[in-house]
């Protein structure tokens, strides 16, 4: 085994194909990670002061707010130094006022509008505000109305806090602990993350192994291979070296990743030190997933190791099914079964963990065609005990050894076999009989 598992890394890893992809992968998780990151920055807006100085404000709702000044008084660095002035008379004699004031005024109209308050912004004749500017400060001004309620009603500052209080809401199972907003969306990402991850991977990598399977089949070596090396030997090998080279693989994609994303981050935080910047919004998430007790180094050691059998249970799958292919033609169809199975364990496990259903996911953490969609996630951010990963664990790494074991068979007693194609039954048989 060690002579084929040697030959096929050798083989693999020499591949021009292999090394292109892994490094061009690996670019362009870089890339996109950081340039995103550093591009959120980028693209926005900056924030200027508005071009509006003086603010005319005819007030005939039924409230008449006295003083409108109280919204200019925020940390929004666009309108602290507009001056609102009340003013008096009709829409007409409020613009003649403002215009002589400064060709930065405009007037403001507050009237009530059947069941809502109506504010209309008016621009005098030759000003030099732009339309959109006055739009921008007449939805400011819309958005912040309450304040100058709370000073209508003669509300301090202490009053308005508590009216301001932000109201968050969370569930509590009696005997469990609090789940937050993050802890939340871990739950709903993680899943969906590594689910798809995987689902890319094995249908990649499925076929890879059905192809060097029937190559191996088709080579007129195959007699003298056969004399020097058992079947099971065959099967282990390739199948140990295609899993290593995809875990490699992966590895260094993560690592990729992982460095776009520091990279774009630090980029981010060296652009701006605002708390709304993009790397800053990053840095207090991550913080925030840490203290919610989720990826602790247990929980990783787990995932990984789960997510590594499940990968190498699906490709000894992979390698049972392409084992009944005797010609390349007849691959696309063998594989076929297998990524029925595939998508059948990425599809049913997802949608059930969406469901949410306990006892279904504690059903499917067990079954070896789903278990590798949910147990890599549900460890990693708490969701099962460990002595319950610990035996899915076990259970797919003592169903990857029968399935390869299975595999070596079919693979034996159709190593030579020439003639037409064999059902699933007829290949059983050869196998009973060859004991």
């Amino acid at each position: 085994m060690k002579n084929v598992f040697q030959f096929t890394l050798s083989q693999q890893l020499k591949k021009k194909s292999f090394t292109v992809t892994t490094v061009l992968i690996a670019v362009i998780l870089f890339v996109l990670s950081a340039g995103t990151i550093t591009a959120v920055d980028l693209i926005r807006s900056p924030e200027e002061k508005s071009q509006i100085d003086y603010v005319y404000v005819l007030d005939e709702s039924r409230i008449g707010c006295d003083d409108y000044n109280i919204v200019a008084q925020s940390d929004n660095v666009l309108y602290k130094d507009v001056e609102f002035i009340n003013a008096q008379g009709s829409v007409e004699e409020c613009a003649e006022q403002a215009a002589k004031k400064s060709p930065n005024a405009v007037v403001m109209y507050v009237s009530d509008d059947k069941e809502a308050i109506s504010i209309k912004m008016i621009i005098p004749e030759e000003s030099q505000i732009e339309k959109k500017m006055a739009k921008n400060l007449g939805n400011y001004v819309s958005s912040n109305m309450k304040f100058v309620y709370y000073d209508k009603l003669g509300l301090d500052d202490s009053q308005v806090s508590e009216l301001l209080r932000k109201t968050d809401s969370s569930v509590v199972e009696i005997g469990g602990e609090e789940k937050g907003i993050e802890e939340t969306i871990i739950k709903m990402a993680a899943p969906a993350a590594m689910s798809f991850i995987l689902y890319i991977m094995l249908a990649f990598y499925g076929q890879l192994i059905g192809q060097c399977l029937v190559l191996e089949k088709n080579s007129k070596l195959i007699e003298n291979l056969l004399i020097m090396v058992k079947p099971n030997d065959v099967i282990f090998g390739k199948l140990i070296a295609v899993c290593l080279c995809a875990v490699m693989q992966f590895m260094f994609w993560i690592v990729s990743l992982t460095a776009g994303i520091t990279t774009g981050v630090l980029i981010s935080k060296s652009m701006s030190s605002a708390a709304d910047s993009a790397g800053q919004i990053i840095s207090d998430v991550l913080e925030k997933f840490a203290q919610a007790g989720s990826f602790s180094p247990l929980a990783i050691v787990l995932a990984v190791i789960s997510l590594v059998l499940g990968f190498v249970f699906f490709s000894a799958l992979a390698g049972l099914f392409g084992s009944f292919a005797n010609k390349s033609e007849e691959v696309p169809e063998a594989i076929g079964t297998y990524m029925m199975c595939v998508v059948f364990g990425w599809i049913f496990s997802y949608m059930c963990s969406l469901n949410g259903s306990v006892s279904t996911l504690r059903t499917l953490r067990l079954i070896p065609i789903s278990s590798p969609f949910i147990v890599p996630a549900d460890i990693l951010i708490g969701n099962m005990s460990v002595g319950s990963c610990l035996l899915s664990i076990g259970i797919l790494l003592i169903s990857s050894i029968i399935v390869i074991a299975l595999a070596s068979k079919v693979y034996f007693v159709l190593v030579l076999y020439r003639g037409s194609k064999l059902k699933f039954k007829d290949v059983f048989r050869m196998i009973k009989s060859d004991k």
